[in-house]
Parts: C-alpha cells; sequence; structure tokens
C-alpha cells in the first residue's frame, strides 16, 4: 500500500478508488465520466477528491455576482474518501473503495463491515476510536489527509448541515459486506 507502485502488486490490483458520476439518480443512468484514483495511500485520497473538485461546480447567482458552489464540501468528501481507504477490508479481494455522483447525491462505498462490532449508531455519535488498519489510519493522519482521535464522521455530519443543511447518511450491509456513506448534494 506504501509502496511506488502498489496495484502491481497481485493481491492489490484492485486497492484503488473507482469513480463514476452518472446522469440520473442510479446506476442504470448514463455514464458521464469516470476515473481511478491509484497509486500509494495518500495519492488515491487526494486524486479522489481532486476529481470531485474537477467534476464541476453549481453556479448561484446573488445580483451579478457569481458564486461557484461544489457538489458537496470538500472537507467532507477529503475526510469520508480518506475514512474509506484507511478502515476498508483490504482481504476481501478484487473489491475497492467506490465514489459515484448522481444528480442528487454523493455515495462513497468502502468494502467490509464496520470493524470491531461498531455499528452506524455508535460511530455517528462519535467519540469511538478503532481502526480496522492502524497503521493506514495513522499514515493517513501524519499526512493530514484523515481527522485524529474519531472526529471524522462528525466533521462530515458539520460540514454537511452548514453546506446543505442535510444529515449524512451511513450504512452498513452485513450481506454486500460493505459500508456505504451518503450525502446529499
Amino acid at each position: 500500500c506504501f509502496g511506488k507502485d502498489p496495484q502491481a502488486a497481485h493481491p492489490l490490483g484492485n486497492a484503488f478508488v473507482e469513480l463514476c458520476a452518472y446522469g440520473g439518480s442510479d446506476r442504470a443512468a448514463e455514464v458521464l465520466y469516470r476515473g481511478g484514483a491509484r497509486g500509494t495511500l495518500d495519492e488515491q485520497v487526494r486524486r479522489a477528491v481532486a476529481w470531485l473538485r474537477d467534476f464541476g461546480t453549481r453556479e448561484e447567482y446573488t445580483g451579478p455576482v457569481r458564486k461557484d458552489i461544489p457538489l458537496v464540501p470538500e472537507r467532507a468528501v477529503r475526510e469520508a474518501v480518506a475514512n474509506a481507504v484507511a478502515h476498508r477490508d483490504y482481504a476481501i479481494l478484487g473489491s475497492k473503495v467506490l465514489v459515484e455522483v448522481f444528480a442528487d447525491r454523493v455515495v462513497i462505498s468502502s468494502p467490509g463491515e464496520l470493524p470491531n462490532h461498531l455499528t452506524p449508531e455508535s460511530v455517528l455519535s462519535g467519540g469511538v476510536v478503532r481502526a480496522r488498519n492502524q497503521l493506514i489510519a495513522q499514515f493517513l493522519t501524519v499526512m493530514g489527509l484523515m481527522e485524529p482521535r474519531g472526529r471524522g464522521l462528525m466533521i462530515i455530519r458539520k460540514e454537511l448541515r452548514a453546506f446543505n443543511g442535510t444529515e449524512l447518511d451511513l450504512q452498513n450491509d452485513p450481506v454486500a459486506r460493505q459500508v456505504r456513506l451518503t450525502m446529499v448534494r
């Protein structure tokens, strides 16, 4: 995960962030734009955030002055992608972190269930600090890409409320073995 070309190593071939934007509200809609954030773990987070930033903004006008509004707050996106990369279950071969942009939301899916018997409620309440991949979480924290002390989801919630008054939706799917985080645009 920390090497020069981690995806070249056989078990890590899918250890990257897949990016996809759709022209509607579900996966059946036309794919408008897709990409992949590959490289080391910090490069994956930086590239995924940049992809979403470059995807575009909407324009809001106050009189003659235009203001560009991002899809979702960048701080929330950075934290969500960093969490997905840090806490994913790397033992689920053939899986990858997936960032999807729909007409009404951004969804970030991470392979594996919430670690260490955590529930969405316990994680969203804050104060729970448990990392599935402690070394990866520490690395991303040192690189300035992840919040320490279990603050990440609380920061995402705060950013979304300030941005558009919506609440973060966090789902733990034990059947699909996936954690899904949804941010309304």
